[in-house]
């Protein structure tokens, strides 16, 4: 048996690949039986052919990169039967494919947290039956009020 050793040499120095860096999807969620356009953001995403959708109910429609190869557009649908909780995506790029990144199917409608709303007396107003898409960055606090007539219950995760 024969061995055939190859070495790339570029510039004087051997040729390495970096594999692509998926860092985070937002929106982090959508409610099923809607489109959505999620931001993948990360580094080396600029010549990716397709972002990879583990499990049924999310399909890609579309990638679209941003011009410096850090960011990707991606058009989805999700099914009016998708599962309801976690779905995995993977970006697969020339060099290689990143590191799974998770996206939240839900049965509710999606409200974005608009600020400013840090201060008790300031809360967001947001209607019953939603989710809050949002992020807290350090020491943020977010206030939220909804409107209950006598006797309502409210329940919150």
């Amino acid at each position: 048996m024969r061995l055939l050793a190859l070495t790339l040499a570029v510039a004087g120095g051997p040729a390495v690949a970096a594999s692509p860096q998926l860092a985070s999807i937002a929106p982090r969620g959508a409610q099923r039986g809607t489109d959505a356009v999620l931001t993948f953001a990360g580094a080396r995403l600029g010549d990716a052919p397709e972002v990879l959708a583990y499990g049924p109910g999310v399909r890609v429609i579309s990638v679209a990169p941003s011009p410096d190869g850090n960011q990707l557009t991606v058009a989805v649908k999700v099914a009016a039967d998708c599962r309801l909780g976690e779905h995995l995506f993977r970006v697969r790029t020339a060099t290689g494919v990143s590191d799974l990144r998770t996206f939240w199917v839900g049965a509710l409608p999606v409200v974005d947290e608009k600020e400013p709303n840090g201060e008790f007396d300031r809360p967001q107003l947001v209607p019953l039956n939603v989710t809050v898409h949002g992020g807290i960055a350090g020491e943020d606090v977010d206030h939220y009020a909804v409107d209950l007539k006598k006797g309502q219950r409210l329940s919150v995760e």
